[in-house]
Order: structure tokens, then sequence, then C-alpha cells
């Protein structure tokens, strides 16, 4: 009624179609100046009579600009994919709002995690009412795990594989992180298992502001076969108890 009782909106309809003229047309653009007093006067109710049934039903009144503006639209959610170094710096991302055709940018804060929530306001479902607000959009969040990085809470683990005679004693290399290259000294005698903290260097904590670190794990590398001079001085090392 809302449509074909209107010239210009009966003539958009006739012109786009079901489907394109509600993708161009709101709910609220539909309902818009639409007068229904003549429709329910059919029916024997007029004036305050069917505003307070409308008002019943919807928590408004049944005309002007504020009728039904209490009922809001529903939420939608959606899955959103983060690469892992986007997690840690943050990012601005360009989705697309699900069951339109609109595109969105959004930020992505520094920190987040897999499972995270972001709430984008007024991007969900319109109102079916004028004058109603839309839902909210929730973004649910899935990091992508990252091959060389991995996160534990807001610390971050790197492994480091040296030889026994690196481990024994002890050199100097140097570790990528988010950050940079850092150049970190492996003291002598260090054990496999053992970690070494870079502080400063984790995650950035969303509440408290304050960044985790990044640990540096010690693995030992045993090689599968041995040449033969390399057997006789391992034989060597077990003979004076290494």
């Amino acid at each position: 009624y809302a449509v074909l009782s209107d010239p210009k909106k009966r003539a958009q309809y006739d012109q786009f179609g079901t489907n394109e003229f509600q993708q161009r047309y709101s709910r609220e653009d539909i309902f818009n100046s639409a007068d229904f007093s003549d429709v329910f006067k059919d029916f024997g109710f007029s004036g305050s009579n069917f505003e307070n049934i409308f008002g019943q039903m919807f928590g408004g009144s049944f005309g002007g600009a504020n009728r039904y503006n209490s009922v809001s639209g529903n939420d939608l959610t959606c899955d959103l994919e983060v690469d892992f170094l986007e997690s840690y710096f943050g990012a601005q991302k360009q989705i697309k709002i699900p069951r339109s055709n609109l595109n969105i940018k959004v930020t992505i804060p520094r920190g987040v995690a897999t499972g995270a929530k972001l709430r984008i306001p007024g991007k969900g479902e319109q109102s079916p009412y004028p004058g109603g607000h839309p839902g909210d959009l929730y973004l649910r969040i899935n990091v992508v795990e990252d091959s060389y990085y991995t996160r534990v809470g807001d610390d971050l683990e790197v492994r480091l594989t040296l030889g026994f005679s690196d481990l024994a004693l002890g050199k100097r290399v140097e570790i990528e992180t988010p950050q940079g290259t850092k150049n970190i000294r492996v003291p002598a005698g260090i054990s496999p298992g053992t970690k070494l903290r870079l502080r400063g260097l984790g995650f950035f904590h969303l509440k408290t502001g304050r960044r985790g670190d990044l640990f540096v794990v010690m693995e030992l590398s045993i090689p599968k076969k041995l040449s033969d001079k390399q057997k006789e001085a391992v034989t060597k090392l077990k003979d004076l108890g290494l």
C-alpha cells in the first residue's frame, strides 16, 4: 500500500522491479509519508483509535517522523579473517556488509585476538518501521596463524635452533621481530627449552595499553647423519664427559 498509493514510488517500482527496488530504498524510505488513515477508516477505525492500536503493538505513535522509533533493526554477525601481523599492528580493512551490496572500512585494533567481537554501530539491518534505528554489525575475528611467530596471551614466541657447540660456547645471533631485526647474545651453556626475553615486543593489550614480551626459545639441532670426522669428534667429547 505504501508503494502503490504513491504515484512516484509506484513508477519506480514498475521500472526497477521488486528486488532492485528493495535494494535502492530502505523500509524507512518506503513508509515515509505514507498515510494509512483511509485504510483503517474502512475497518471502522479513525483518529486516535488506530493510533492507540499501533502504539500498543509497536510501542510508538502512528504518525509523524517518530512512529515506531523504538523498533530497531536486527543485529548482524559475520566472520572476519585477519592476518597475524594485522592483529599485531592494527589495520584498516574493507568489508562487505552481509545481505547488502555496501562496502565499509573498519578499523582492526592492535592486539585483537581470535574470538574477539568488534561492534560496528548502525551497520546492521534497517528497522522495519520508519524512524526506527538500524541494528549493529558484529565482526567475529579469526587471526591466521603464523609459521614463525606463536602468540601466547599477549606474548610472542619464536624458535631458535642451534647446534651443540653454539649452545655450549654461546654466540651472537640476529632475531627477526615484528619491530625489526634484533641482535641478541646466547649465553654459553644454555639448555634447550630455555627462553630469552626481549621486553616490550609482544602484543598490545587492549585494556591496559601495555605490551607483552617476545621470548626466544632455544632448540638443539641434532644431525641425523655424521661424517667420519664428526663421529670421531663426538666420540672424543664423550670421552671428555661431554
